[in-house]
């Protein structure tokens, strides 16, 4: 049967960061977790892999089971060497984001977010953390790299695998409410009408809602 890896770059991302201990995944010559060109094959003869690489990406964009739940703990460095846990949300309307260095679909977020924190600089209301598991020294390199002017920090990479949640990945973005919970999930702002038609409205109601 003539099969070859349809995934996108984004997904393989998204599999290989979070379900790494399944090394079997890398398109190699059994084409695990690729999907099957042949669309007339029934889904009873998919392998094991493919049934799972099926599921994974069903779930990568659902954030349902995260809504309404505390955003979770944390003990993190920004590139000021300052510290900051989960109390710093209580208060205040967040946009949590994640992402990492070697992760390209990340880069592709950098200017929407920054246009997130510079619309909302002065609201003390707001603010934008954004986690990555790059050591303290390369995180700050990066940013000024990048010109990133959102706040950065340094995170345990496993502590960060947990607070994005077993089937998402790199980029994943969060709403939390001034409580602490998280009150909408994302993957990756890519484009305008991510940042025009989803987040702004999301955050300027969460914004509305505390006054």
């Amino acid at each position: 049967m003539n099969k070859f890896c349809t995934m996108q770059k984004n997904e393989i991302y998204y599999i290989i960061i979070k379900l790494n201990f399944l090394a079997i995944l890398l398109c190699d010559g059994n084409l695990s977790f690729c999907q099957v060109s042949d669309s007339s094959v029934p889904n009873i003869l998919l392998t094991k892999q493919q049934r799972l690489h099926a599921f994974v990406l069903a779930n990568v964009g659902n954030f349902s089971a995260r809504i309404g739940k505390p955003f979770g703990n944390f003990s993190a460095i920004d590139i000021d060497k300052k510290e900051i846990s989960e109390a710093s949300l209580i208060g205040k309307i967040t946009l949590v984001n994640f992402w990492f260095d070697a992760c390209a679909p990340c880069h592709l977020e950098f200017g929407y977010i920054n246009s997130i924190f510079t619309r909302y600089r002065s609201d003390t209301t707001f603010q934008v953390l954004s986690f990555s598991p790059d050591n303290p020294v390369e995180l700050a390199k990066n940013c000024v790299k990048y010109n990133l002017l959102f706040r950065n920090l340094s995170i345990p990479g496993e502590v960060s695998s947990n607070l994005i949640g077993l089937y998402h990945g790199y980029p994943t973005n969060y709403l939390v409410d001034r409580n602490g919970n998280v009150s909408f999930g994302y993957g990756g702002i890519y484009n305008d009408k991510d940042l025009k038609e989803v987040f702004i409205p999301k955050i300027d109601s969460l914004i509305s809602d505390g006054r």
